[in-house]
């Protein structure tokens, strides 16, 4: 589950995380690390990677794993929709 924002990560996502962490959500980025920004990658993409560095700091994962149980799903879902 992702959140995508249309800016950078601005004060309201990151309220917005802050708002999923104090209920025990974990939200976490998304494209980090970015894989062109590893050692064995760097300066491998001529022009650098600007569309996955935009994505990275626009994106936010919802907790997603296949041990998720639905009364999980639909607790980080009223979390979600509280948090807007």
């Amino acid at each position: 589950f992702l959140v995508h924002t249309r800016r950078r990560l601005t004060l309201r996502v990151a309220w917005f995380g802050w708002a999923l962490e104090r209920q025990g959500i974990h939200p976490r980025k998304y494209f980090f690390p970015l894989t062109s920004h590893t050692a064995c990658l760097a300066g491998r993409f001529k022009g650098g990677t600007p569309v996955a560095i935009s994505l990275a700091e626009r994106i936010l994962t919802l907790p997603l794993f296949a041990g998720l149980e639905e009364e999980e799903v639909l607790r980080v879902c009223r979390t979600v929709e509280k948090a807007l």
